[in-house]
């Protein structure tokens, strides 16, 4: 069976935060017969089957664009105040699924079809303090 290839698009940063570790933990559960393809901010790399945009803050409307007509997922870790105009318009339009943490954001954001999925969180690190 040939490997589906997944393009990641995730800002890189020395502040990890909630973001970060949830677009990990996504990573890593990848099934069997994925490849993940890194694609940096003006490295986007064209003709994959599949691609995954987590935070895309250091991304242009042109790395966008590479990704019209193929299976776009943008996973809204949060509202994107930053983003710039083009680049948040791009993703309302242009990604077929639309992931939020909750119903709260998704409705915020005025996403109808949003496919709810809260970050993963570890509950064991919790357990000595409970």
């Amino acid at each position: 069976m040939k490997a589906v290839k997944v393009g990641w698009l995730a800002d890189t940063t020395d502040a990890l935060g909630g973001a970060e570790f949830t677009q990990a933990e996504f990573r890593d559960a990848a099934p069997a017969g994925v490849e993940i393809i890194d694609c940096p901010a003006g490295q986007v790399v064209e003709g994959l089957d599949r691609y995954v945009i987590h935070n895309c803050v250091k991304y242009t409307l042109q790395d966008l664009r590479a990704l019209e007509g193929k299976p776009t997922v943008k996973y809204w870790h949060d509202v994107g105040p930053w983003l710039e105009l083009g680049v948040a318009t791009w993703l309302h339009t242009n990604a077929q699924t639309k992931i939020c943490c909750s119903p709260i954001q998704a409705e915020h954001m005025r996403i109808k079809d949003a496919v709810l999925i809260p970050p993963p969180v570890d509950l064991a690190r919790f357990e000595q303090a409970a």
